[in-house]
């Protein structure tokens, strides 16, 4: 009983190490005027949310040079919604061999913006109020590289099921840990990146990463040879996310094709400590049925006392990264054993297969 009870004292605290400080973007008073702003957004069968971001970017006090979107033969009314809200249409060329869509929209877009400064955002993301301005002064008082992780907005009971991804791809990056981000990073958050011409060329724009599923983490590795830092924020005030709202076959599907190949670039430094704590919670409310079914109150009251605490540690890290329900919390085994089954279901797909599909496309690893 004792070493039990030991070890969850480790997991929950393990819990605390791997998510402990989520920096914001913050505004600042300081600066008086801005670099010329290139926003660039590459999609694909976006038409359902590329109105959203690009109403929020139209409302915002700090307005962009210029918005473009780069149209990756969208199969829907994406560029004619883009047209339609203000942005300019780049209609992507087909792939050359060895180039991955996104990377190879992006890079379009790059080669054709005017801007001194690029800010890459995925379609699915919109900003707060001022969160452009947040963005920007963040950046500005920071030398380097910017990368945002939106904070999640959930609205149906099946969304809910990200829960454990969201913090998995938040605390995985081992930025925000009690260390900060004095240690190695796994990369940079693919929905929104902040870096000026003059790095990004310097680093090789996305023909550096071009034939990587997830290129954001692969980025850091030529953003670290060529000496140019990178900082990562929290969007919680600034940038949003909806992520799959379209039904579980679309979650499903999304994080398929992203998270097994992402868990393989996690630092071991900070990959141990999430499986230690995952493990924990797994364990907890095992502990807490074995001593109903023996009806052992002492154990009861101690379990329960340990699944309560997990609960509100899962609490206190969604509310920072995302916007859940509270009972996705208080029932945390559900969205736990969903998360094992996607993950061993993507691990699956990319080691049998080699490939996912995504948004029509075949992806392969």
């Amino acid at each position: 009983m004792v070493w039990a009870v030991a070890l969850i004292g480790i997991s929950w605290l393990l819990g605390i190490y791997i998510l402990f400080h989520v920096p914001l973007c913050r505004a600042s008073s300081r600066h008086s005027s801005y670099p010329r702003m290139s926003v660039i957004i590459p999609c694909r069968n976006e038409e359902k949310n590329i109105v959203r971001l690009l109403q929020s970017l139209n409302q915002q006090t700090l307005q962009p040079d210029e918005i473009m979107v780069v149209d990756d033969h969208s199969e829907d009314d994406t560029a004619r919604a883009a047209l339609n809200h203000g942005a300019k249409v780049i209609p992507s060329p087909d792939l050359p061999p060895g180039w991955l869509g996104k990377s190879w929209a992006c890079q379009q877009g790059a080669e054709q913006a005017t801007g001194d400064v690029f800010i890459f955002l995925d379609a699915d993301t919109w900003f707060e109020k001022q969160g452009l301005r947040r963005l920007m002064d963040t950046f500005l008082n920071r030398k380097g590289v910017l990368s945002v992780a939106p904070y999640h907005v959930t609205r149906s009971w099946f969304e809910q099921g990200s829960a454990f991804f969201t913090i998995m791809q938040t605390a995985g990056m081992n930025a925000f840990t009690p260390l900060g981000q004095t240690q190695p990073q796994a990369g940079l958050f693919g929905p929104c990146l902040m870096i000026s011409r003059v790095h990004y060329q310097k680093m090789g724009g996305h023909g550096a990463v071009k034939d990587k599923i997830l290129e954001h983490y692969k980025m850091a590795a030529p953003l670290a040879k060529a000496g140019i830092p990178v900082k990562l924020r929290g969007g919680r005030g600034t940038l949003n996310v909806r992520m799959y709202p379209e039904g579980l076959g679309q979650m499903i599907q999304g994080w398929s094709k992203s998270f097994a190949s992402g868990a393989g670039q996690t630092p071991p430094g900070i990959m141990l400590p999430i499986i230690l704590w995952i493990s924990g919670m797994l364990v907890t409310p095992l502990f807490l049925i074995f001593a109903v079914v023996r009806m052992d109150i002492i154990s009861i009251y101690l379990w329960a006392t340990a699944y309560i605490l997990f609960f509100l540690q899962l609490y206190w890290h969604l509310w920072r990264i995302g916007r859940f329900k509270w009972y996705t919390s208080l029932m945390f085994p559900v969205p736990l054993i969903l998360f094992f089954l996607l993950f061993s279901r993507s691990s699956s797909l990319m080691n049998k297969k080699r490939q996912v599909v995504w948004k029509g496309r075949v992806i392969k690893k």
